[in-house]
């Protein structure tokens, strides 16, 4: 002999109640001779019906709990015994949304389970699809299929914020394309209410990007601004701007509106930008010299990709006009790179200070005016080196004694 125990559940907080044994779990009612056969055999027959309805109640009630994983298993012995049950396969469609996760994603799954449902609602009852008396469950499915991909989508994006790794760019560029096509599906042919529900999967993808790129690439880049960018930092920088411009070009169809698809390609345009002068430094004889930079041919990549970005912006905004470049020519000339220690200390001096007065403003003028020149005609003479290399050199001593530092610098963090 055994102790009683549900069939259904598995509890054994079963009561007697009105002459029936009552499971106080889920429900389920054994005459007294159900109940002696448990006790004697183990088992009795159970009328599939009732087990369905017990089923049932039991998946409404983890459902209840958030209890999903319990949900789905009720809701899957429900659809064992009977496959067009209509609120079974809405709970588990519930259900399997909540369990979606990056390593798991499982909307499709979901919005599957929504569609047989309102399928079996509207069979079961005989109803069109315009029918008011569905109105309720679409809405109801409406709202469950946004209040599972939208925060799948933020939840996968905040991690790619602070992990911009390829795994993550992968997963939450299926999760926007999955709920895009999705939602156009389930639009389509139940008639939800219109949003602009790509324009809100975009706007997520570049808002995220734009936050990745800012904060946690260019922190890791510059080391989180203690010391030079080393081997591992640029090659790292590398792979993750790559990962943020699939996500902009994989997304830029679902960029619906004039303003969205330029807000994609300037965020894209900012990156590439910044990727051209990329190095890593190795510190020798107490100076920072550059260690790895880009091959010619990638910096020509990288400088034909961005006239066709400007090409598209202008193109859908006439008025555009590019950021221009910083400057420095003679000292460029000089060094030999606009991304140097010396010509990072000239370009501090010069947007903290010279341009902070109306003559330090004029000086910088002219000298933009008249320097492109000077450097096109004789910049790789041994005379112009040596002529400007003195006086350069020596401003360049005295700024880095009064406190410039010759860390590596972007024109856009003070201009």
């Amino acid at each position: 002999m055994q102790a009683l125990k549900c069939e259904l559940c598995g509890s054994n907080d079963i009561v007697k109640h009105d002459g029936l044994f009552v499971c106080q779990h889920c429900g389920t009612k054994y005459s007294p001779d159900e109940a002696k056969k448990i006790v004697v055999e183990g088992t009795i027959k159970i009328n599939n019906i009732d087990s369905a309805q017990n089923y049932l109640v039991l998946a409404r009630n983890a459902l209840k709990a958030n209890n999903y994983r319990d949900a789905e298993a009720y809701s899957n012995k429900v659809l064992e015994i009977e496959p067009k049950a209509g609120d079974a396969w809405f709970i588990k469609g519930v259900a399997v949304g909540h369990q979606n996760s990056v390593s798991e994603i499982r909307i499709k799954e979901s919005v599957l389970c929504f569609d047989n449902g309102i399928k079996c609602i509207m069979e079961a009852n005989k109803l069109e699809i315009n029918d008011d008396k569905l109105k309720e469950l679409k809405d109801a499915v409406h709202s469950q299929m946004t209040n599972i991909m939208l925060p799948l989508l933020d939840s996968t994006l905040s991690w790619f914020v602070s992990n911009p790794t390829k795994a993550i760019a992968n997963a939450a560029l299926k999760i926007a394309r999955e709920s895009s096509s999705l939602y156009k599906v389930m639009s389509e042919r139940y008639g939800f209410s219109p949003e602009n529900w790509d324009s809100i999967i975009a706007k997520k993808v570049i808002s995220s990007v734009n936050e990745a790129y800012d904060t946690t690439m260019l922190s890791d880049y510059n080391a989180h601004g203690k010391k030079y960018p080393k081997e591992a930092d640029f090659d790292l920088f590398l792979s993750r701007i790559d990962y943020a411009k699939q996500l902009l070009d994989a997304i830029f169809s679902l960029c619906d509106d004039k303003e969205l698809k330029i807000l994609n390609l300037k965020t894209k345009l900012k990156i590439v930008d910044f990727e051209y002068g990329i190095q890593s430094y190795v510190k020798k004889d107490e100076e920072w010299v550059v260690e790895y930079t880009l091959t010619k041919e990638r910096k020509q990549e990288i400088v034909n990709e961005y006239q066709d970005l400007v090409k598209q912006i202008k193109k859908l905004d006439p008025s555009y006009e590019p950021p221009k470049a910083g400057g420095c020519y003679i000292a460029t000339a000089i060094y030999g790179s606009y991304d140097c220690p010396q010509v990072w200390i000239l370009r501090r001096f010069r947007d903290r200070y010279l341009l902070k007065t109306s003559f330090g403003t004029l000086f910088v003028k002219m000298y933009y005016l008249i320097s492109p020149t000077l450097v096109k005609k004789y910049g790789k003479s041994t005379w112009f080196n040596r002529f400007f290399s003195i006086p350069i050199n020596y401003l360049v001593r005295m700024l880095r004694a009064n406190g410039i530092s010759g860390e590596p610098y972007r024109d856009s963090e003070y201009l």
